[in-house]
């Protein structure tokens, strides 16, 4: 399902020890804000990162300055909390599936 059919509920966003939020040399409070302010938001949208981990979520939103999309994928752990493990500017290949998922869940 996309997002913004659900309201999101957080009970608090971690991150990663090995995410690439600052690999990319992005502010943790931009993907936060991101997350809470997605434009799009896709469940399961990846194949699992890990053995025991479910597929991840995708959200597509603004950093803080509303300027950049960016693109942050994460894992609901039990509690509720969003743990990201991805964090980076929007790819257009992103953009393209995100619209094939669009269209190919639409038509179930």
């Amino acid at each position: 399902m996309l997002g913004w059919d659900y309201s999101l509920c957080v009970a608090k966003i971690t991150f990663a020890a090995s995410g690439s939020a600052e690999k990319h040399d992005i502010a943790r409070v931009d993907a936060e804000e991101a997350v809470r302010d997605h434009r799009f938001w896709i469940r399961e949208f990846d194949e699992p990162r890990a053995p025991g981990q479910g597929r991840p979520d995708l959200f597509i939103g603004p950093a803080r300055a509303g300027a950049r999309q960016l693109e942050v994928m994460g894992n609901w752990l039990i509690g509720g909390d969003l743990e990201l493990f991805h964090v980076m500017p929007l790819r257009d290949t992103i953009r393209e599936r995100v619209r094939k998922i669009h269209a190919e869940r639409n038509k179930q």
